[in-house]
């Protein structure tokens, strides 16, 4: 099916249109056209290896299960309904397992005991040890067990049945359901030292290579601006807030003595003072700082003398910040950032003038007489201004024909503009389009300008005696950035859509750590130059050598962090992953002694090992996650935030990236194991994605900030789009893609080098849009997502996602629809409890397929139900919130893990006897006509 020369030609052929025709890039049309038949080719090789081909029969009834995101609480859910089928003999009649987030726990958990080469880390995936328990999907041999397993431990004997083993993996799964503080000496300190760890090496990174350039910008001002500047006697743009770093002035300490000396003049009280003394007097006092001159009190002409003393005895005391000081005067590459920004801004002013001088309604004739008027104006205007101050040396001058220029060229071209407009066109409409365009691509490098060119003027009066307002200033900053960066977690976790308020706050808080950052890296470049006018005392010498020993040891030191550490391993995702990993793949040693430990061989199980494991009647695994799209030239990406992302044992990839061979993926871009999938399919907290595409954690400024510090869950992969290019195995850093696509956002397409990897629940959240994609004839979704209000948000979502993207359709059934999902005030235990009618739906698929055309969706909702026992109930009793409890809450304990595992089985339980899935699995039409009989009996 699938010839090396047949996709290696197409491949090829792809990539050579992609990227040597970019002239001609490939229409939305045609490139959906061209995924859909990839897509059919992928559906019939997975097909053959499910079913051989051999083997297969018309009509094979394709069912797939699909497990939603939602955390521990989830999972717990899923569970429940996978034991429930289970023990009715019905999870092996399903060949799909498509789960994202925290249903993807429990799916890659089974996949890890199905796996033949536990011991071996799947090197050898059907050739494990003779005393490995092998698991399957029967009530005998299920991983789990049944759902109310016989009291004890099960590995008693020496040799255990998987019966046995399934009661000790149960146990261990509820002992550890708070699976990020397992305990065994991890526990909620370590997770906040893994985030400050995170935390540290990203300032250790980023902050010397930020310094390192503000060193370089020094060097410039050092060696080429300022003496140009000298040179051209420029004018500050900011006039005497801080002072110009390129005029000479007299050292300090020459002027300090000069001082001390003249205030020896005391004058004769008979005599007249000497007036024109007292003046140079005056001046010389104005040397002193600002703090100074205000804790002195004015000084009258006979005052004088004796008010010099104390200003001179007090600059000797604070001698020490009054050299900083002339190290902290305004560079002259900053000032030229400034000029730049009134430039911009000067355009702009202009450019609004013009054009509300020449707008006019289509149906306004043009008049080239107002033209010529509007032009001979705009030059008379240039001339008088020159004219009138060309004798003068005053900046003005400057100003009058720096503005005269901006606004005779902004004027040229708006009336070319105009002049060459093509008919068709009203040029007042061309010129309004053109202008809203550069508005929008100019105003955020225009405002940046702004920010970078203020940088020196904190460190100035830091050091000028606003110690205690800079040090606050800085800690705001590293605060409001870390706390931007947490809320993005906490409003995802929380499905907390921020208010206005909160997006504005989040902003600020972003804002004031990026320029923080950047005012600390540029005064560590100034202390750098010049450490022994900083530090005094009887430590300044050997503080000098430490400054030393930093700056030429933490720049080298960053760079090759930066450019070889691996961010995923450094990063909040490697902790993640470990700890699910140890919780839902655990090594036997682990299970036995009931308590978590390493578990190597999960460590570096290979997705691609999944692959004969998956063709022994086992239901084949697809992991959803979300790829970041964010930049994509094509608008469907861009605007949902990316596109769904498959990790299976065949396949690797999706619409957007094409889709690669598992084995190839590897080979080309490094291994991909089973837990960092499951990890990534679960990373909810990330930079540049949110819950079905919505969230702060969208904001460009808090994913700025979130990926600066490194403070994400997300995955960088390398990207199956590159098929053909040579093999690099090159792996993903702080540089790239940390820098050019989390910071600078110049990445997150469909052709980048690197791809992100987040939560499947940022794209689809109940693991449905790859199973519509496969049009199984029977589809069971089990959604244990937070939705106390049964809005039904996430299939709402996937609704409208499989329609605009397969042409399928959801219906359900008049009068039997999610009207029986919502819980109804009713008597009973506990008091004022809520009941649903039903925990599920059955509606109705309708593909748009020649021969595949209809479908039968099972939903199972986590909700209320009269069949809850009595422990759930109680449960209950005491946790109102159950079963929607935030999914911030990651730290079950064994009686919540279990009251969602039990709730989940009742409500499979309930579903199999209602709709008799046992007989009517084979004939899927009878599972809608059980389910309208049984729910219509109920109405009545």
């Amino acid at each position: 099916m699938f010839s090396k020369s047949a996709i290696g030609k197409a491949a090829l052929s792809d990539f050579i249109r992609q990227h040597n025709s970019r002239a001609e890039p490939e229409s939305t049309a045609d490139h959906d056209e061209r995924m859909r038949e990839r897509a059919e080719e992928i559906i019939k090789a997975e097909r053959n290896h499910i079913v051989p081909a051999g083997e297969q029969a018309q009509e094979t009834i394709w069912c797939g299960i699909g497990l939603s995101g939602g955390g521990i609480r989830s999972a717990s859910l899923a569970l429940g309904v996978l034991q429930a089928l289970a023990e009715a003999g019905l999870l092996g009649r399903f060949q799909y397992i498509s789960s994202v987030s925290g249903g993807g726990y429990v799916a890659s958990a089974l996949q890890w005991w199905w796996s033949r080469g536990r011991e071996t880390g799947g090197s050898k995936v059907n050739e494990g040890p003779d005393s490995q328990t092998l698991f399957g999907t029967s009530p005998t041999n299920f991983p789990y067990g049944s759902a109310r397993p016989k009291p004890g431990r099960g590995n008693n004997s020496s040799n255990p049945t998987p019966t046995q083993r399934g009661v000790d993996n149960l146990a261990f799964l509820r002992s550890h359901s708070s699976f990020l503080v397992p305990g065994n000496g991890l526990n909620l300190w370590s997770m906040f030292g893994v985030l400050f760890r995170t935390i540290v090496i990203s300032l250790l990174t980023w902050l010397p290579l930020l310094t390192l350039l503000a060193l370089l910008v020094f060097a410039a001002n050092v060696f080429v601006l300022n003496p140009i500047a000298n040179k051209l006697d420029l004018w500050s743009p900011i006039g005497k807030l801080v002072p110009d770093a390129w005029h000479e002035t007299q050292p300090l300490p020459a002027r300090l003595d000069k001082c001390l000396k003249d205030a020896d003049y005391v004058p004769d009280a008979a005599q007249k003072p000497d007036t024109a003394k007292l003046v140079e007097l005056r001046k010389c006092a104005d040397i002193a700082p600002a703090s100074l001159r205000r804790s002195i009190p004015e000084c009258n002409q006979w005052q004088m003398p004796s008010c010099l003393q104390k200003i001179g005895a007090a600059l000797v005391a604070e001698q020490a910040f009054a050299v900083p000081l002339s190290r902290l005067r305004y560079p002259a590459f900053f000032a030229v950032l400034l000029y730049g920004f009134y430039v911009m801004s000067a355009a702009f002013v202009s450019a609004a003038v013009l054009f509300a001088l020449i707008s006019r309604s289509p149906q306004d004739a043009p008049s080239y007489r107002e033209r010529r008027i509007l032009g001979a104006a705009c030059v008379l205007g240039l001339l008088i201004g020159i004219a009138l101050t060309f004798s003068s040396r005053d900046p003005s001058l400057l100003v009058v024909i720096l503005a005269g220029i901006i606004f005779l060229l902004v004027a040229v071209v708006t009336i070319a503009a105009d002049l060459l407009t093509d008919a068709s066109l009203n040029p007042s409409y061309w010129l309004r389009r053109k202008l809203e365009v550069f508005l929008g691509i100019s105003f955020i490098p225009t405002i940046t300008v702004l920010a970078v060119s203020t940088i020196p003027i904190i460190p100035y009066y830091v050091m000028s005696g606003w110690s205690k307002t800079g040090t606050l200033t800085g800690t705001i900053g590293l605060v409001g950035g870390i706390a931007s960066a947490l809320y993005g977690y906490y409003t995802f976790l929380r499905n907390i859509v921020p208010s206005l308020v909160g997006h504005i706050v989040a902003t600020v808080g972003a804002v004031l750590y990026i320029y923080m950052t950047l005012v600390v890296a540029y005064t560590l470049s100034v202390v750098m130059v010049y450490p022994t006018e900083f530090i005094s005392g009887a430590t300044s010498e050997t503080l000098v050598h430490v400054i030393a020993i930093l700056a030429l040891g933490s720049i080298p030191l960053a760079a090759i962090i930066a450019f070889r550490a691996n961010i995923n391993f450094i990063g909040l995702h490697r902790f993640y992953r470990d700890r699910l990993m140890e919780a839902f793949m655990p090594s036997e040693a682990s299970v036995a002694a009931t308590n978590v430990n390493y578990s190597p061989a999960a460590d570096s199980l290979s997705i691609d090992a999944l692959r004969n494991t998956s063709s022994l009647g086992l239901p084949y695994p697809l992991i959803n996650a979300n790829v970041i799209l964010i930049n994509d030239l094509n608008r469907k990406y861009a605007s949902r935030g990316g596109d769904n992302f498959i990790i299976s044992p065949l396949f690797v990839g999706s619409s957007a990236t094409d889709w690669q061979k598992t084995g190839e993926y590897i080979k080309m871009n490094g291994p991909l194991t089973l837990p960092s999938a499951m990890a990534a399919s679960g990373a909810a907290a990330s930079a540049s994605a949110g819950y079905i595409g919505t969230g702060i954690t969208m904001n460009t400024l808090v994913s700025a900030v979130m990926s600066l510090l490194n403070v994400r869950l997300g995955l960088w992969v390398g990207n199956p789009f590159h098929q053909q290019a040579r093999k690099v195995r090159s792996i993903p850093t702080f540089w790239n893609p940390g820098l050019l696509s989390g910071i600078l956002g110049r990445a997150h397409a469909h052709d980048s080098r690197f791809i992100e990897l987040t939560d499947g629940g940022h794209f689809e959240n109940l693991a449905l849009y790859e199973l519509v994609r496969r049009r199984l004839k029977v589809i069971l979704i089990v959604d244990g997502e937070a939705d106390p209000n049964i809005s039904l948000a996430s299939l709402v979502s996937a609704t409208r996602r499989i329609q605009e993207d397969f042409g399928a359709t959801l219906e359900f059934y008049p009068d039997l629809g999610p009207e029986r999902l919502i819980m109804r005030a009713a008597a009973g235990y506990p008091e004022a409890v809520r009941y649903a009618k039903a925990p599920f739906l059955v509606g109705k698929l309708t593909y748009n397929h020649d021969t595949e055309k209809e479908g039968f969706l099972i939903y199972i909702k986590s909700t209320l139900i009269r069949q809850m026992d009595f422990t759930t109930a109680g449960y209950l009793a005491s946790n109102p919130e159950f079963p929607h409890q935030s999914t911030v809450d990651q730290f079950f304990d064994p009686i919540q893990f279990d009251a969602y595992r039990y709730l989940g089985y009742e409500s499979a339980r309930t579903m199999i006897d209602e709709v008799k899935l046992a007989r009517t699995i084979a004939k899927p039409q009878e599972i809608a006509d059980e389910y309208c009989a049984s729910a219509r009996a109920d109405i009545t």
